[in-house]
Formats: C-alpha cells, sequence, structure tokens
C-alpha cells in the first residue's frame, strides 16, 4: 500500500507531521470544550492522548519532534506561561539526540527541524512587519491600527 502511495505522489497524506500533531490536539480540545471541561484539565487530557497517539504510530525522529515540541506547546498552557516554538524546538532536537545520538544523520530529522527553524524564521518576521507596517504608534505610545 505504501508503494502505491508513493507511486502517485500521495505519500505525503499518511505522514504523521506537526500538522497532525496539531490537529490531534485541537481536537480534544475542542471536544472537551463543548463538554465545559476546566481549562487545566483539558490540556492534560490532550498531552495523555498526544502521548497515546504518538507511542501507537511509532517515535520515529520527525514524529518525537513534533510531539516534543507539541507537549511543549501544551505545558505552558497548563501552567499558565507563555509558549515559545524556538525554545520548543532547540529542546526537542537536544532530547533526540540525548537519546539516540546517531539520529544526527537522519537525513528525515535534518529535513524535519530545517523545516520547523525555516517555519520559525519566516513566521517571527512576518509578525514583526505586520506589527511594523500595519500598526504604528501614535505620541502616548500605544498601537493604533491603519483600518
Amino acid at each position: 500500500m505504501k508503494d502505491r502511495f508513493k507511486y502517485t505522489g500521495l505519500a505525503h497524506l499518511i505522514v504523521i507531521s506537526g500538522s497532525h500533531i496539531g490537529l490531534v490536539i485541537m481536537g480534544i480540545v475542542k471536544i472537551l470544550d463543548t463538554l465545559n471541561i476546566k481549562y487545566r484539565i483539558k490540556y492534560i487530557a490532550a498531552l495523555v492522548v498526544l502521548s497515546l497517539y504518538c507511542t501507537l504510530v511509532g517515535m520515529s525522529p520527525g514524529i518525537l519532534r513534533a510531539y516534543i515540541m507539541g507537549a511543549m506547546m501544551i505545558c505552558p498552557r497548563i501552567f499558565f506561561e507563555q509558549e515559545d516554538s524556538k525554545k520548543s524546538l532547540f529542546v526537542s532536537l537536544v532530547i533526540i539526540l540525548v537519546l539516540n545520538p546517531y539520529a544526527i544523520f537522519d537525513i528525515s530529522m535534518q529535513l524535519s527541524y530545517y523545516g520547523s527553524n525555516c517555519d520559525n524564521i519566516c513566521l517571527s518576521a512576518s509578525r514583526k512587519t505586520v506589527r511594523n507596517k500595519v500598526f504604528r504608534k501614535n505620541e502616548g505610545g500605544n498601537c493604533q491600527g491603519y483600518l
């Protein structure tokens, strides 16, 4: 079956990635939102389900990276802290290399981190551009939109 997906060019549809991890987290949180579950409990449940999901599909370097980054985005919400995608990317790299130092030679891990780092750089640059171009500061130092 994998060969058929590769042949048709649709193999990326069955590969687990950060977007799948995000969908699992978002799905669990939204389902628990409809049940009026407390804020912390929702995210703890999302972390448990995410852990089970990633364990079931296997912890390849790409999935492990996405899992650690997802977990590091959930944990600050549990403890009411600010999330930091750059820190979570670095911590996930360190954890993977501590668990398996030879993973540094795995091309899928290299491409996974390269893509994630590019996403972080592009997103932070676009946020700065939007902040500087769309909003301007008035005399009182407050941001005021052009719209």
